[in-house]
Order: C-alpha cells, then structure tokens, then sequence
C-alpha cells in the first residue's frame, strides 16, 4: 500500500492576519493553490472571520 498524504493548502491571497476595517465590505477574494498526491477532482472551503483575543 502506498499511504495517501494529506492535501497542501497555501492561501496566496490574502496575507495573514488580514484586517476589513468597519465600513468595508464583507467580502474578500480568497486565492488559494491545492495540491495532492492522487489529486484533486473538487473542492470548497468554508471560512470564519474572527476578531478578538483568541478567536482565531
């Protein structure tokens, strides 16, 4: 058996720790690269915003 590793996710857009300021919108373009080692046929992701001490 050859084991299946886990998908590698990197988020190129936005930078860590990005900050929407009160008054802009909601909304933020999220580019994302996925990567596998038998590949990748379909994919969603499903995102928090989070303010605060220890929400993230």
């Amino acid at each position: 058996m050859i084991p299946d590793l886990p998908v590698a996710i990197k988020i190129t857009h936005p930078k860590q720790h990005t900050t929407i300021d009160i008054g802009q919108p909601q909304r933020i373009n999220l580019n994302v690269s996925l990567t596998d080692d038998y590949g990748i046929n379909d994919a969603f992701i499903s995102a928090t915003m989070a303010s605060g001490k220890g929400k993230a």
